[in-house]
């Protein structure tokens, strides 16, 4: 599905499998603050440069003028 690959187990944010598992995390997160913030700053990272319309359309535009021999 797109859940991982969109979240990165322990660099975007956490993963779990089963409501405990989600449950765990929660609470992982809540007495881990530094740790909350870090994959909420990675995750925004990771949106940015991977999910953006805007960043995609640069893509398919520079691959578009090569395949078109105008580099």
């Amino acid at each position: 599905g797109g859940i991982p690959r969109q979240v990165i187990h322990k660099h975007t944010g956490l993963l779990a499998h089963s409501v405990e598992g989600t449950a765990y995390q929660i609470r992982y997160l809540l007495s881990n603050p530094s740790i909350a913030h870090r994959l909420g700053e990675q995750g925004h990272e990771h949106v940015r440069e991977n999910f953006l319309i805007t960043t995609n359309a640069k893509r398919y535009l520079t691959l578009f003028l090569h395949l078109l021999g105008h580099s």
